[in-house]
């Protein structure tokens, strides 16, 4: 049966109508195709001896709602099958997969008709562990925020983004609910990660989604910094690490780097919390300098990153004083076991002496020291430029030496 529905859209696809005496299939029998289709991908999403056929039922979805947009979906066993999907990735996927499907088609029609599905979906993937799936999900969150106008303001859509802003408040509230010192538990540090992937998703078009949430995010800075640096202690004080603790690992540092990454742009509206996301960064600076290895997660060279970019921009938001403390204490980079961190900071230095107008000159004046470094530095090309500055700064003349 269903290798019957697949040929018979297969076909269609191949061989479009062209004249009144080509077969066209009623409405009935389009209904039955697609709705068919839908099913067998859910009904075989988990069955491994089945191959890809999900995914092929999926894709001749695609197909027959190009030929026949305006075919009826019904969504019955879609629902019934996500419902009891909690801790079936494959169910979850297929309907993420098949939700994208849709929304690529812009049938903004059918999925109005069956607004349940979408948050059904929503409520069984924020404690999901599955990597694919929140995937997916980012991706279905893309395509609602990318719809152009009109359809941008479809009730269906505005519902939708309404939904989303719950998922993420439900996902963030853990670090509210918990201890400061409680160690964060998988289904809590799972719904906080998929929390913030979706903010992610939600970022380049819905930016004040971002800016409500980021007081909440300031937090989870603050208290999975702590974490990680927990994670990364020295060798003689850890434990025999399982695989658990391997994955508790990956996922508060995807988490940290994230909640960074969001609020590293909007220091200006933190408010109360941003002399803690300050704090919270110059502990990662202090703290992980000598923890982090080179096969650590690389929290250390992202908070480089980003620090850098808030020293050499004079509209980032800190203060001279903030500046002038970050790179003070970013020239223990010198000495860390991680070589990265280290080369990103030398170049924002040299970014800062070397430019001709500084925005800051205070700055440069401040960060004389941080050069001096630059000029005992191991990589060849680096040592070069600094000693080529330093060289432009000595007076040629006996007289004014």
């Amino acid at each position: 049966a269903a290798a019957a529905a697949a040929a018979a859209a297969a076909a269609a696809a191949g061989h479009p109508a062209s004249g009144d005496d080509d077969y066209q299939p009623n409405a009935t029998m389009i209904e039955m195709v697609v709705n068919f289709l839908m099913r067998v991908a859910l009904l075989t999403a988990e069955q491994k001896e089945q191959g890809n056929l999900s995914e092929k039922c999926v894709q001749l979805l695609d197909t027959a709602l190009s030929i026949w947009p305006n075919a009826v979906l019904k969504f019955q066993y879609f629902e019934k099958v996500i419902e009891k999907s909690d801790n079936h990735a494959p169910n979850i996927y297929t309907g993420l997969e098949i939700m994208n499907t849709l929304l690529q088609r812009s049938m903004l029609g059918a999925i109005a008709l069956n607004q349940n599905a979408i948050k059904l979906l929503l409520d069984v993937c924020l404690p999901c562990d599955n990597g694919k799936v929140i995937d997916a999900l980012c991706r279905m969150v893309s395509k609602f925020v990318d719809l152009p106008p009109p359809l941008d303001a479809n009730e269906c859509v505005t519902k939708f983004i309404t939904w989303v802003k719950e998922f993420i408040d439900k996902g963030l509230q853990y670090v509210a609910v918990q201890q400061p010192q409680q160690t964060t538990g998988r289904v809590e540090r799972c719904s906080i990660h998929n929390a913030e992937r979706v903010l992610q998703a939600l970022a380049p078009k819905k930016p004040e989604i971002v800016d409500d949430f980021a007081q909440t995010l300031a937090k989870v800075v603050h208290k999975f910094a702590r974490e990680h640096c927990q994670h990364v202690q020295p060798n003689r004080v850890r434990q025999v690490e399982s695989q658990q603790d391997t994955e508790a690992q990956e996922f508060t540092t995807r988490i940290l780097v994230m909640g960074i990454q969001l609020l590293s742009t909007r220091l200006n509206i933190l408010n109360d919390q941003r002399k803690n996301f300050i704090i919270s960064i110059s502990g990662l600076i202090e703290r992980c300098t000598q923890l982090e290895k080179p096969n650590d997660p690389q929290v250390l060279s992202e908070v480089a990153n980003i620090v850098s970019s808030w020293v050499t921009d004079p509209n980032s938001g800190l203060k001279i004083v903030e500046k002038t403390s970050f790179v003070h204490k970013m020239m223990q980079f010198e000495n860390a076991r991680n070589p990265a961190p280290y080369t990103i900071f030398l170049q924002m230095v040299y970014d800062i002496i070397s430019n001709p107008s500084p925005p800051e000159p205070e700055l440069v004046q401040k960060v004389h020291r941080a050069c001096m470094i630059g000029l005992r530095c191991r990589d060849p090309s680096m040592r070069k430029n600094f000693f080529r500055y330093f060289e432009g700064q000595v007076n040629r003349s006996l007289f004014h030496r």
